[in-house]
């Protein structure tokens, strides 16, 4: 799923912004969650599956009110916090 996840979760970003805000998260949320538990369940020597699926989240979020947000995204956040502060190469850490 990685370049993938982005792709599609972009995809189902643009169409859902023709949407109203309610069938817009009901579509982005489940794709949202998907893509938060893949980024749990991937390990940090993954670094590049896991800028992918959080692009594709990142997307997905934006659709969401804050609370399904915050939810959603929460945990996923914590372990791409922790690939950050792990890496111990320079230039990937830059932001």
């Amino acid at each position: 799923m990685g370049i993938q996840a982005r792709g599609l979760g972009g995809g189902l970003a643009s169409l859902a912004a023709r949407l109203g805000a309610t069938e817009a998260a009901m579509l982005c949320g489940p794709a949202a969650k998907v893509l938060a538990d893949a980024i749990q369940h991937t390990t940090v020597a993954n670094l590049r599956r896991l800028e992918d699926l959080a692009e594709g989240l990142t997307s997905l979020a934006a659709r969401l009110d804050a609370a399904e947000a915050a939810k959603v995204c929460g945990p996923a956040a914590k372990v791409l916090a922790e690939a950050l502060v792990d890496e111990k190469n320079a230039n990937v850490r830059r932001l």
